[in-house]
């Protein structure tokens, strides 16, 4: 699959956080994978390889980062291959940074679903929303990878677990489907952001400059 004809797809990336974390990646410009911020934090890098029930709040650098839960990630709907084992792929994901693609009107279904899960809550949020052409630039090389499954909500299919592994998430020149059937855009580490990006309290805007953000 060629880039060009994501972009055309899906012209917008999505992403949801904590709003507490906000005026720390309106400063720093970059979302940080939990692996990434474990380390920086001096956290327990085996914990990194456990499902994360409930959300934690680790200390980096003297500052407050939530980190999300993984509660929807259940080890009996996974079926694991390329020789990895559960500890291995929660390693994974947490090693990465997450998108939901999607245009201006917000992103596909599963990461509306994924918005409504924590708007449903009290814990106050920050929607970012960024084009996937400026993101893209932003952050080659080496770029964007992309997944077909929602990674960490597996589903069983005909009593069959959904498919995980080293090539869950897979480069776009080499995925194997169509644009409407990527489901993730994920980083390595660090998400650079761009200048285009933005924010906003709810899911359905209205969407500001995350770079004239002022932490209240």
């Amino acid at each position: 699959m060629r880039l060009d004809r994501l972009l055309a797809c899906r012209e917008y990336a999505y992403h949801l956080t904590n709003r507490g974390n906000l005026a720390r990646i309106a400063r720093l410009k970059e979302l940080t994978s939990t692996a990434s911020l474990y380390a920086a934090a001096g956290e327990d890098l085996g914990a990194l390889e456990v499902k994360r029930a409930g959300q934690r709040t680790i200390v980096v650098q003297g500052e407050p980062v939530h980190i999300r839960d993984q509660d929807p990630l259940h080890a009996g709907n996974v079926e694991l291959n390329g020789g990895w084992d559960f500890a291995r792929f929660c390693l994974y994901l947490n090693q990465h940074v997450f998108f939901w693609p999607g245009t201006a009107d917000g992103p596909i279904a599963y990461g509306r679903n994924h918005f409504g899960r924590y708007e449903a809550t009290s814990e106050e949020l920050a929607f970012l929303r960024i084009p996937m052409a400026a993101l893209a630039e932003a952050n080659s090389p080496p770029g964007p990878k992309v997944c077909r499954y929602n990674s960490g909500s597996p589903r069983c299919n005909a009593g069959r677990g959904s498919p995980r592994g080293p090539e869950t998430f897979v480069p776009v020149a080499e995925f194997p489907g169509i644009p409407s059937e990527v489901k993730e855009v994920v980083f390595e580490g660090t998400a650079r952001l761009p200048l285009e990006t933005t924010w906003s309290s709810a899911s359905s805007g209205p969407y500001l400059p995350l770079a004239e953000f002022e932490a209240s």
